[in-house]
């Protein structure tokens, strides 16, 4: 069964360590859609399309949300190679250079090189990155998230 997991950088009560050990437990597909400093509230929570985009994706056969297919890194560069059948038009590395308790981390933001005929987004990594995700943005608008990485 396909699962859909949407959350934010820093959220208080379920940190993205805990998130991680939880998307790995189930068998199967997963799809991952981290939000930059999202609120924390029910309507706040309902607001991203990935979940209707997902919705109809599992139920009519809708075209499906990007789909992370491998990530790797060197500690210099990192890099994801995705498949999409909406193009992605943007990709970002969301990274922090804290240590300590999740909620309080302050995360950044850089642009990254999408190479399209690769299907392929990598950047170098800044210097005292901790710890770092992909985000990719279609041309809907939708944003499919790699798994953190730890340095």
């Amino acid at each position: 069964m396909p699962f859909l997991w949407v959350t934010r950088t820093n959220d208080v009560g379920y940190p993205l360590d805990s998130f991680q050990k939880t998307y790995r437990l189930p068998q199967g597909q997963r799809t991952l859609s981290v939000r930059l400093r999202m609120p924390h509230s029910h309507e706040d929570g309902w607001k991203p399309e990935e979940i209707f985009a997902f919705a109809n994706q599992a139920v009519n056969s809708g075209t499906p949300l990007t789909r992370v297919l491998s990530q790797a890194h060197d500690r210099q560069r990192a890099w994801i190679k995705f498949k999409s059948k909406t193009p992605v038009v943007r990709a970002e590395l969301l990274y922090t250079l804290d240590n300590g308790i999740w909620k309080d981390r302050h995360w950044l933001v850089i642009p990254t090189q999408i190479i399209p005929d690769k299907a392929m987004v990598q950047v170098t990594l800044p210097a005292g990155v901790r710890v770092f995700f992909f985000n990719l943005i279609d041309a809907c608008g939708l944003v499919v998230s790699s798994e953190h990485q730890i340095l």
